[in-house]
């Protein structure tokens, strides 16, 4: 059976967070912030890392990706993560 260290372990429920704050940004610059249609498939995601995090006993990671997983964004944080994404197009536009 593989395994995660608690780092790795860490730095995924950080990575999922992340996306998740993305995915609302982007979709908030698009005119939505709904993500219902993919409802199904992050609650078996999420399922699948739980187990696969406790069975590595990352519990506390396990915990953390719950939170991750099903907090919403604040609107403060979608507008820091817009910010980011316009700023990293001006970069790439000056390229």
């Amino acid at each position: 059976m593989s395994t995660i260290s608690k780092r790795d372990a860490a730095l995924l429920v950080a990575s999922i967070r992340s996306a998740k704050v993305s995915g609302h940004a982007i979709a908030a610059r698009t005119g939505g912030r709904d993500d219902a249609a993919m409802a199904g498939f992050l609650g078996g995601l999420e399922s699948v890392l739980q187990h696969f995090l406790m069975q590595s006993g990352c519990f506390e990671a396990a915990t953390a990706l719950s939170a991750a997983m099903n907090d919403m964004p604040t609107d403060v944080e979608i507008a820091r993560r817009n910010n980011e994404i316009a700023q990293l197009g001006m970069k790439a536009r000056a390229a």
